[in-house]
């Protein structure tokens, strides 16, 4: 990751950590993972500011609501094969006035099957799945 944006959803839990925490964390996954690259950890925004600033086109939202939408292929292949801006909701879930701002922005959705992953561990696991995503488009 380049810099990981807290959002503040309906749903988030209002827990602030200090900057200086953060930071510590980081260094010691960089040390464990031996990743010479510090990550960027800003401070938390409004879903809606997040949404404003980002590309809609590049931009998965994970999310633990089971979605009905079609899956383009092609157009998760074009956003795996640059650097996807990856958006994970909150372990609550979204609330319906927060999805249907994410449709109608016409951001891709995603749904792993199984059990609701805590925030934290939704990060690390959807990481790894695009990173070994990303290699298999590589070989193509």
């Amino acid at each position: 990751f380049d810099s990981i944006q807290p959002i503040i959803t309906e749903y988030s839990k209002n827990k602030m950590i200090k900057q200086e925490r953060i930071n510590k964390i980081i260094i010691s996954a960089m040390i464990q993972s031996n990743n010479p690259f510090f990550t960027n950890v800003l401070g938390p925004i409004h879903i809606n500011q997040f949404l404003d600033i980002i590309d809609p086109k590049q931009v998965i939202c994970f999310s633990s609501q089971n979605t009905a939408e079609e899956h383009d292929q092609k157009r998760l292949i074009d956003i795996m094969k640059n650097q996807p801006t990856i958006l994970i909701g909150p372990e609550g879930g979204f609330s319906k006035d927060e999805e249907s701002e994410i449709s109608r922005r016409n951001i891709m959705k995603a749904h792993f099957e199984g059990n609701i992953l805590r925030a934290q561990t939704a990060v690390s696991f959807t990481a790894g799945f695009i990173r070994l995503s990303q290699q298999y488009i590589e070989k193509d």
